[in-house]
């Protein structure tokens, strides 16, 4: 849609055709197991094809992934979500473009499935030939959909030179694994089928309304991106009874992160000054809104040396780094043995602000795992808890699960 203005004039509108190589059609379909997502991942790897499985947590993808472990072999399975060290995210986001990018060929991609969250939707250009997704608000399933067929290629995989040429390889076809479908939700209804993922997308209404677009079994864009969003996010969009207390709740809390990103945003005809917020204090000032989170540092503690994680010339403490909730990972938990405590301190008083804004997680090898302990955030009226953590460059950091600290009751855990 084009629109435009003069002095005089009213504003004028002229729907544009949209180029015949940017329409895409996606058949959907939808799935309340497990095992009939797996069986179809299976199929179209035997086929010769590849698959992308995206998770909304990172828990639920590690999960996957050590479920599809004893079904694909450890060189053409790929696990990628935010919680490597950027070094490793760097390595792994560059072996995913070979694999699945535009340029990937039909060697690299056969029989390959990427296991990922949300950082595979956005700016990553891939290309794959079956994806399943957990159920997610409806943008994001239209932007997860556009990670299929994205470049014409043919019936093996092998790219397309010539551009007139259509892709060989049929209407792609969206795996959707959500709840059962019920026209009378009750309350829980997606929380019991996803206990993680109700923690990243706390809105029920917005799912359930997501689930009865798809119920139309295909979609095609930008044709009908339109009705898509104005039936789960327009103002007619009804929510059942049964999900409404829980809507609103989400909905609360949007409208309290609004509130929060109003109070903590910087006036450019005043800039910085004392007021509501105060800026020259050392008190955190969220950049984003969601919940806190924290910048953790991984350090390899071998020989009695504390050392980064990434072995890199420079910004190698930037390198070892990622972001966890803060609510996994708070504070630094005070080390048993004096001489790694009195290494952990030496570090930080090299790092910038003596690394006020870091939480550094010392890892011991241990029986060829990463082994490291911190602090989770404390909840009301209960002290700090320390918590176990597993690194590999593999599965990125994970609570060790053999450990009787760990968070089971955390969805995110």
């Amino acid at each position: 849609l084009a629109c435009s203005w003069q002095p005089g004039d009213d504003v004028r509108e002229r729907a544009i055709a949209t180029r015949a190589d940017m329409r895409r059609s996606v058949r959907v379909h939808r799935s309340d197991s497990i095992a009939e997502v797996v069986d179809a991942i299976e199929q179209a790897l035997r086929a010769g094809r590849c698959a992308c499985w995206i998770r909304n947590t990172v828990a639920d993808a590690i999960d996957a992934y050590e479920l599809m472990r004893s079904r694909v072999p450890t060189e053409h399975l790929l696990l990628f979500h935010a919680r490597f060290a950027l070094h490793d995210r760097l390595r792994l986001e560059e072996q995913v473009l070979a694999t699945f990018g535009k340029a990937s060929t039909a060697a690299l991609r056969a029989g390959r499935l990427l296991i990922a969250t949300q950082v595979v939707e956005q700016s990553l250009d891939v290309d794959f030939d079956l994806l399943v997704s957990d159920l997610a608000p409806i943008d994001r399933i239209i932007q997860r959909a556009g990670r299929m067929a994205r470049h014409r290629r043919a019936a093996d995989g092998t790219p397309l030179e010539d551009p007139a040429q259509p892709d060989q390889r049929g209407q792609p076809v969206l795996w959707v694994l959500a709840p059962p479908w019920t026209d009378a939700p009750a309350k829980g209804w997606f929380k019991s089928a996803f206990p993680k993922g109700a923690a990243v997308y706390p809105d029920p209404g917005q799912l359930w309304l997501t689930l009865r677009a798809l119920r139309a079994g295909a979609f095609t864009m930008p044709d009908d991106a339109r009705q898509l969003i104005e039936g789960v996010f327009g103002e007619a969009a009804e929510v059942p009874a049964g999900l409404q207390a829980e809507s609103l709740a989400a909905e609360g809390q949007d409208y309290a992160a609004q509130a929060q990103a109003q109070m903590s945003s910087l006036t450019l005809e005043t800039g910085y000054e004392r007021g509501g917020v105060d800026w020259w204090s050392d008190a955190k000032t969220p950049s984003r809104l969601g919940e806190a989170t924290s910048t953790v540092a991984l350090a390899r503690w071998s020989g009695g040396r504390l050392e980064p994680w990434a072995q890199s010339p420079a910004h190698a403490w930037a390198y070892s780094s990622l972001r966890v909730a803060a609510r996994l990972i708070d504070t630094e938990a005070p080390a048993a043995d004096p001489a790694l405590q009195a290494a952990i301190d030496a570090v930080r008083a090299t790092l910038p602000a003596q690394g006020r804004w870091m939480v550094l997680l010392p890892l011991v090898e241990h029986e060829g795992r990463w082994i490291g302990e911190a602090l989770a955030a404390p909840r009301r009226n209960e002290p700090p808890r320390r918590v176990r953590w597993v690194y590999d460059t593999e599965r990125g950091l994970c609570q060790d699960k053999d450990d009787s600290t760990n968070l089971k009751d955390d969805p995110e855990a």
